[in-house]
């Protein structure tokens, strides 16, 4: 079987190696190259606790904040508002009590196959140096404010993931550079941290291509099914065209662009995320550490310390709202008293993103022979092991490891 997978960001290049692994033949087509795009200067957490979707009830109210605080954790820029507006209308109706008890359940099942599947995955890519085990910290300046996520820590206890909470002296005791005003917190102690992201899909994509996996720069322009019996055509920006057996549309925000060829209009919107990385900080971090009233992670890399995160709706288009990435900069400086802000580098990228927080995985309606692999929001780094084997078991024919149902396309043509 021939395979074409656009997209060269980690969750394509897990789909390849996956699909090699079964035999298939294999060709990764991306105009930039491994690594390019949100896949490159992420927080770097493998976030197996993220049961729980970015909306629940309550989102109607968020709202006002959203749109008159530009530095918020989330807001969204006036000027994107009526494009949209469709996708805000999908993730208000995503954030009811009934519907996010169904993803919840769905991100379970997807999360419960990333520390296998992962390990499987970076150990033939030797990349496992890349990836500790470290916990994570979510901290509050006191108990009220940690009460205000009960539901979620709840949810998470119900499914079994362990974390301990702690007060202002146990969180010194972990993370002694950590201000003392943050008086509450909890320790997710099973969570593993990729210390270089960028270079988990560079390696990643070294061993596809030892594996017989081949790549080509290009710029796919479309996707289409019309005239061929089997199989799938792929025309690209200079006039070029490419049949091939199967497709594997992982291109992150763009692959709306793709699978708008093939009638279908899918919800994926740009979530822009900022970051900056101090080389220097001046101090040490033993640990991703999440101040949660803020939205950000600060995040020891090897590369130096990361800190980085928020959401910011305003589409692919517009210019960076850098004032972000420095406000974050900012705060962090008060959590991490000492802590040396020069020579940062700054970044920003899009993740795609659903109404309703699951990836989309599957065939597209019609068109059984191009998969989806994309949408996966916060998470792209998270689940690209488990995404990249349940695409290749699909269309291998093969026993899906998780029910393949609650991340189709075709919940968006209902």
């Amino acid at each position: 079987m021939q395979v074409a997978v656009i997209g060269a960001g980690v969750i394509g290049v897990s789909c390849a190696l996956s699909l090699r692994a079964r035999g298939a033949d294999v060709v990764i087509y991306d105009n930039d190259g491994p690594a390019a795009g949100a896949s490159r200067r992420n927080a770097g957490i493998f976030a197996t606790y993220a049961v729980v979707p970015e909306f629940t009830p309550g989102l109607l109210r968020r709202v006002p904040e959203m749109l008159l605080n530009p530095q918020g954790a989330l807001s969204l820029r006036l000027g994107h508002l009526p494009r949209l507006l469709p996708w805000g209308l999908r993730a208000l109706r995503a954030a009811r009590p009934a519907r996010v008890a169904e993803v919840t359940e769905a991100l379970s099942a997807l999360l419960h196959r990333v520390t296998p599947d992962s390990e499987v995955m970076l150990s033939g890519a030797a990349a496992l140096d890349l990836r500790r085990k470290s916990g994570a910290l979510h901290i509050f300046h006191n108990t009220t404010a940690r009460s205000a996520k009960d539901a979620e820590w709840d949810e998470m206890a119900r499914r079994g993931i362990p974390f301990e909470p702690l007060d202002q002296a146990e969180i010194a005791a972990l993370e002694p550079a950590i201000a003392a005003e943050y008086a509450a917190g909890y320790h997710l102690t099973d969570v593993y941290q990729a210390v270089d992201p960028e270079q988990i899909v560079r390696r990643l994509f070294a061993h596809y291509l030892r594996e017989g996996g081949r790549f080509e720069p290009g710029h796919v322009r479309s996707v289409d099914t019309a005239g061929t019996a089997a199989g799938a055509r792929l025309r690209f920006g200079d006039g070029g065209e490419r049949r091939h057996d199967a497709v594997v549309i992982a291109a992150g925000v763009h692959s709306t662009a793709l699978a708008r060829g093939l009638d279908l209009r899918l919800p994926l919107e740009a979530e822009r995320g900022y970051n900056t990385t101090l080389p220097a900080p001046g101090l040490v971090l033993n640990r991703p550490v999440c101040v949660v009233d803020s939205g950000y992670y600060m995040s020891p890399m090897n590369k130096g310390l990361r800190i980085g995160g928020k959401v910011e709706l305003a589409g692919l288009k517009a210019a960076p709202r850098w004032s972000r990435a420095n406000v974050m900069v900012e705060h962090a400086r008060g959590v991490l008293p000492g802590l040396n802000p020069e020579a940062g580098k700054r970044w920003m990228g899009l993740r795609p993103s659903t109404p309703d927080s699951l990836p989309v995985i599957g065939p597209v309606p019609g068109h059984p022979a191009v998969m989806l692999a994309c949408g996966h929001g916060h998470l792209g780094l998270t689940l690209a092991a488990p995404t990249g084997e349940l695409v290749a078991q699909l269309l291998s024919g093969e026993p899906t490891d998780v029910d393949p149902a609650p991340y189709s396309a075709t919940r968006f043509t209902r």
